[in-house]
């Protein structure tokens, strides 16, 4: 996986991205939109409205995933408000040696929760 404009503030369970001059804080100050699945171009669209110093200069953030292989949908925690499904739990990057590297390895889900793409 490649990141294209932006790193993420750790490895794994990151709730910030860095990129563009600003912290991009995708849990507190992010309020997650929705993710449009692409099958015209196999890609996944994830977007944030955002708040703080990255709204003076941008509405919001947009990843996007392409080249899919695989996106897997489970459910929502029900012990949790449905507030909470508009902020991020923590991102991952997950890679495919990533065995040989501590910070990429993990055994949580990785992207936003119950979703994983």
């Amino acid at each position: 996986m490649k990141f294209l404009n932006f790193e993420l503030s750790e490895p794994s369970f990151a709730i910030a991205l860095a990129g563009l001059g600003f912290v991009w804080d995708l849990h507190n100050s992010g309020t997650f939109l929705g993710v449009d699945l692409r099958a015209n171009d196999n890609t996944a669209v994830m977007r944030w409205m955002v708040r703080g110093y990255s709204a003076e200069k941008y509405s919001g953030c947009e990843l996007v995933f392409r080249n899919l292989k695989l996106v897997i949908v489970s459910e929502r925690d029900p012990e949790l408000p449905l507030s909470e499904d508009t902020c991020i739990s923590g991102i991952s990057k997950i890679v495919s040696d990533g065995g040989t590297k501590a910070e990429y390895r993990t055994s949580r889900w990785g992207l936003l929760g119950p979703a994983v793409i």
